[in-house]
């Protein structure tokens, strides 16, 4: 059964009621924390993408969403 929640002061607070007698003991499972992500260079794609032809006749297609 897996019930959702959030961390709270150290504190595991439930979204749902848990459908066990009071006093149960339980196990809680936590997922394994993320790593944090590299920096990002700027620049760091060059040369991965190739403009073949500049112009704005395709500007016109998106006219509507800006």
């Amino acid at each position: 059964m897996k019930i959702p929640g959030t961390i709270r002061g150290g504190v595991v607070v439930l979204e749902e009621p848990v459908p066990l007698p009071e006093g149960t003991r339980v196990i809680v499972e936590l997922p394994e924390p993320k790593p944090p992500r590299k920096q990002r260079k700027p620049g760091s794609a060059l040369g991965i993408l190739t403009v073949i032809q500049e112009d704005d006749e395709h500007i016109k297609d998106f006219a509507e969403y800006m």
